[in-house]
């Protein structure tokens, strides 16, 4: 999934612009898929989400793709700690995020639905726009590599994650 130094220039720049808020910076604390961080998911999933979208060409708003997949998991608990049943953290982490990210950003519509729908078909409702299905497809894409510890094979990720 090569980008360009320019497309790789606007993932960084984007990627910044939400990280600069400490609180975002927090999801590196707490662990999501195997022994990675929720931060470092959530920057994955945003990075295959663009990388998918310039490579196909899709017509999508691709800083609302980027806030949404890096915001989709803002939940900040660590859900195996807090005991919760896996099932219930599925279904309720989605809207958790929605409510960290409303508040310290401005969300469109389609960053709120990339959020809340991110667990679709597990959550409730289907995603309403190409970008909720974009991130729908990363995250899932993501976390079973994470699970099986092969994601250092994506090309590019590294570059901007130094």
């Amino acid at each position: 999934m090569g980008l360009s130094e320019q497309q790789l220039l606007f993932f960084k720049d984007s990627l910044d612009e939400i990280c600069k808020v400490d609180r975002v910076l927090q999801m590196g604390s707490f662990t999501q898929h195997g022994n990675v961080s929720c931060l470092h998911h959530s920057i994955s999933v945003a990075y295959v989400s663009y990388a998918v979208a310039i490579k196909f060409h899709l017509k999508v708003n691709l800083k609302s793709l980027i806030k949404g997949a890096l915001l989709h998991d803002f939940f900040l608990y660590d859900w195996e700690t807090e005991k919760l049943n896996p099932m219930r953290h599925l279904r309720i982490h989605p809207h958790i995020a929605l409510e960290n990210a409303s508040a310290y950003f401005s969300i469109s519509d389609v960053e709120r639905d990339i959020i809340v729908k991110h667990m679709w078909p597990i959550g409730l409702g289907i995603p309403r726009y190409l970008e909720s299905f974009i991130v729908n497809i990363a995250d899932t894409s993501c976390a079973a590599f994470e699970f099986m510890h092969v994601f250092s094979s994506f090309k590019g990720l590294a570059k901007v994650l130094n």
